[in-house]
C-alpha cells in the first residue's frame, strides 16, 4: 500500500475505478521520469514510406468489399472551440483592457476576414438594428467579438469542435460533425448501406451534439440513401492520471483532496478496442474535406483501406501456413515480405537462430493488429508527430509514428534526425482490429505503456507534472504492424487555429493586407 494515500485517498481513487497499484506506478513514472523514445531515421520515399498505384482500381476493390463489410468511423471529437478560438479570446480580453491602436488594427484585420468565414452570414442574422460594417465603422469590436464567442450570440468559444461550424456552402453552413457524416457517407458504406460512426466526447457536450445529430442526421441519410449508426462515447474516469509536484509527491487541492486529470487521446485505447468491425477508419474531427474535393479525397480513402486488405490477406495466408512449414529456406518469403512491406527488420540473432525459435517470432510479429497511415509532405509543421524508424525491444527495426515529445532533443543527432523528416502524420489511419482466425485482438497488450508523456502545468499558482497515457497512434499502437502510404496535400484539411476555416475567393494575404 503507498504511503502517499490516507483510507480517504484509498476510498476516492477506487471511485475512479483506478487500483491503488495503477495509481502508485503514476506516480513512480512522475517521479522517475519517462525513457525518450530513440529514432533511427526519419521515413523517406521508399524507406518507410510506400506509394499505392492505380488508385481507382484500389478504390473499386475496397467497394465490393464493404458492401459486405462492417465498417466504423472512429473519431475522436473531444476538442473545444475554446482553443480553436482562443486568439480571439486574447483579442477580446485585450480590447476590454486597453483600446490600444496595435489591439484596434488586430482587431480590424478580423473584421475583414469575417466575411469569409463559416459563420458570417448567422453573424450578420443576429445583428438586428446594425449591419456589420456599421459596427466595424463605429469600432464596436468587443460587441461583435462577444456576438462570435459566447453564448448570448452564436457562443462559438463553448461548443464543442465538432459543432463548430467549418464550411459554408450557397444554401448552407456544414458543422464538423455534418462534414463527417457526409465522409461516412463517401468511405465509410458497408453492409446493409450501413454508415457507422463512432465519436468519443466530452461528457457535457452530449445533450448539444445528441440535439444537433437529430437535427441533421435524417437529412443526410436521405440524401446519400443511407442509415447512420452513431455512438457516442466518453473519456472514463478510471483513464485519468494522478497529478504530482516537482519532486513526484501526489499534488492536493487547498481542501487536501487528490487531483487527477484526464489522462490524454492515448485513453481512447479503451473505445478503440470496444469496437468490433471488419475495418475500422480513424480521423480526427478537425480533418475534413469540402464537398468541392471530397470525391477525390474518398477516391484516396478508399484505396488506402484496400492496401490495408491486401496486406491482411497476405499476412492471414502466412499465418495459416507457418504450422506446416518444416524447412528454414520456406520461411524466406515471409521474411522478405515483413522485411519490404511491413518494414519489420528481424536481427541478425534472430534470423540465424534455431529454425523452431524463428518461425514463433514471425508467428508473433505477422499475428498482430493492423495500420495503414496515411502521411503528407511535411509543410514546415515540426510540433507535430512524423513517420520514423525506431529500435524496438526486441531489437528489431520497426516504423513508429513519434511526436517531438517523446523525444531528448537536447541530443544532437536525434534532433538532426527529428528536423530532416519530410513527412507528417495528419491522423489518417485506417486498421483492421481481428486476427486470421477472426477474432478480435485486445488492443491493450500491443501497447508500450512506457512510451507516455510528462507534461508541466501550473495549477493554484504551483507548478505540476501530469501524465499523459501514450498517444493513441504512438505508443498504444507500438506493436501494431504498420504501413506508411503518402497521400496528397489535399487530403489534409487541418482545423487547429480559426484562420484555417477561411474559405477564399481571394488570397489570405489580399483579404488582411
Amino acid at each position: 500500500m503507498d504511503k502517499h494515500f490516507s483510507k480517504k485517498d484509498q476510498a476516492a481513487i477506487l471511485k475512479r475505478g483506478l487500483s491503488i497499484e495503477k495509481v502508485s506506478q503514476q506516480l513512480r513514472q512522475l517521479k522517475e521520469g519517462i525513457p525518450p523514445i530513440h529514432v533511427e531515421r526519419a521515413c523517406t520515399l521508399k524507406d518507410g514510406i510506400q506509394v499505392i498505384e492505380e488508385v481507382e482500381k484500389q478504390a473499386r476493390n475496397y467497394e465490393r468489399w464493404s458492401s459486405k463489410a462492417k465498417v466504423v468511423k472512429f473519431i475522436p471529437a473531444s476538442g473545444a472551440g475554446s482553443r480553436l478560438f482562443q486568439p480571439w479570446y486574447d483579442l477580446y480580453n485585450g480590447l476590454l483592457e486597453a483600446q490600444t491602436a496595435s489591439r484596434e488594427h488586430e482587431a480590424h484585420l478580423l473584421m475583414r476576414l469575417l466575411p469569409y468565414l463559416p459563420f458570417y452570414k448567422p453573424l450578420c442574422d443576429l445583428l438586428t438594428g446594425y449591419t456589420l460594417d456599421e459596427l466595424i465603422e463605429q469600432k464596436a469590436y468587443t460587441f461583435i467579438l462577444k456576438k462570435l464567442l459566447f453564448k448570448e450570440g452564436l457562443g462559438l468559444g463553448v461548443l464543442p469542435k465538432a459543432l463548430v461550424p467549418f464550411h459554408a456552402y450557397k444554401n448552407k453552413v456544414r458543422t464538423a460533425l455534418e462534414e463527417h457524416l457526409v465522409e461516412g457517407a463517401y468511405t465509410g458504406v458497408g453492409k446493409g448501406d450501413l454508415v457507422y460512426l463512432h465519436l468519443t466526447i466530452l461528457k457535457e457536450h452530449t445533450q448539444a451534439v445528441e440535439a444537433h445529430i437529430q437535427q441533421v442526421e435524417a437529412t443526410y441519410a436521405k440524401a446519400f440513401y443511407v442509415k447512420y449508426v452513431i455512438h457516442l462515447a466518453y473519456q472514463a474516469a478510471y483513464t485519468d492520471t494522478i497529478v504530482a509536484d516537482e519532486s513526484g509527491v501526489p499534488f492536493r487541492t487547498k481542501t487536501g483532496e487528490l487531483l487527477f486529470r484526464p489522462g490524454g487521446h492515448g485513453t481512447l485505447l479503451d473505445e478503440l478496442n470496444s469496437i468490433s468491425a471488419d475495418m475500422i477508419f480513424i480521423k480526427n474531427i478537425d480533418n475534413v474535406a469540402r464537398d468541392s474535393s471530397m470525391k477525390s479525397h474518398s477516391l484516396h480513402q478508399k484505396a488506402l483501406a484496400s492496401y490495408l486488405l491486401q496486406v491482411r490477406e497476405t499476412i492471414f495466408q502466412y499465418l495459416r501456413v507457418l504450422p506446416s512449414l518444416h524447412r528454414k529456406e520456406q520461411l524466406d518469403p515471409i521474411i522478405a515480405f515483413l522485411k519490404n512491406t511491413l518494414c519489420c527488420l528481424l536481427p541478425e540473432a534472430v534470423l540465424q537462430g534455431d529454425f523452431a525459435s524463428l518461425k514463433t517470432t514471425i508467428f508473433n510479429k505477422l499475428n498482430r493488429p493492423i495500420r495503414v497511415c496515411g502521411m503528407v509532405i511535411n509543410r514546415g509543421v515540426r510540433e507535430g508527430g512524423g513517420p520514423f524508424w525506431v529500435k524496438q525491444a526486441d531489437g528489431s527495426l520497426a516504423l513508429q509514428i513519434v511526436e517531438s515529445t517523446q523525444l531528448d532533443l537536447t541530443e544532437k543527432r536525434q534532433k538532426q534526425i527529428y528536423q530532416s523528416a519530410t513527412y507528417f502524420n495528419p491522423v489518417n489511419i485506417v486498421c483492421c482490429t481481428q486476427d486470421y482466425q477472426g477474432k478480435k485482438f485486445d488492443l491493450k497488450k500491443f501497447q508500450n505503456e512506457q512510451a507516455g508523456i510528462i507534461t508541466y502545468k501550473s495549477i493554484e499558482g504551483k507548478k505540476v507534472k501530469v501524465l499523459e497515457y501514450p498517444g493513441l497512434w504512438n505508443g498504444a499502437m507500438y506493436d501494431w504492424n504498420t504501413i506508411f502510404v503518402e497521400m496528397p496535400l489535399f487530403t489534409f484539411n487541418p482545423v487547429k487555429e480559426v484562420t484555417d476555416l477561411y474559405d477564399p475567393p481571394y488570397t489570405l494575404e489580399e483579404i488582411v493586407i
